[in-house]
This record gives C-alpha cells, structure tokens and sequence, in this order.
C-alpha cells in the first residue's frame, strides 16, 4: 500500500512533526474505535469524495449486486444470513 507523508502543526510547544503512515495503517488504527467514531470516520471519507467518485461508487455498488443476485437466482441455494457470516470471520 502507498505511504503517506502526513504533516501535523502541532501546538507551538511542540513544534512541528511529520508522521508517515499507510492506507492499512489508518485502517488499522480506525478498527480501533468505537463503532460510533467509526461510523464518523466512514462519514467523513465518504464526504470527501467528489460527486464523480460517489456516482462511480454507487454505480459500481449496483453493479456488483445485480451480478450477485444474477448468480444466485441461477445457482439457487439458501444463502447465508448476515449474523452467519459475521460469525465466519
């Protein structure tokens, strides 16, 4: 994954420091917080997306669940309940 140089103006007492860190490495740390900061987080990524970039997302999203649903209306099955897959893990 691509490693970003992140500058932080620290209060003047502190001076000033630069942090490298990747996009796992922010995942990571995101992982960490309570699921309300980081429903937050996943609010403010999706905030700054341009307008191109969420259509291109929703877009992207339908597609892959119509291709879901295509493949098991052929293949049938039972499917499997979200609490089943979480438990998978």
């Amino acid at each position: 994954m691509p490693a970003y140089n992140v500058s932080y103006q620290a209060p003047t007492h502190l001076g000033r420091f630069s942090v490298s860190m990747t996009s796992e490495s922010v995942v990571e740390a995101a992982l960490k917080l309570p699921e309300p900061e980081r429903a937050q987080v996943v609010q403010e990524l999706l905030d700054s997306l341009s307008p191109d970039a969420e259509t291109h997302l929703d877009d992207a999203w339908a597609a892959e669940l119509d291709r879901r649903l295509a493949e098991f209306q052929k293949d049938g099955g039972d499917g499997v309940s979200w609490s089943e897959l979480r438990e998978q893990k």
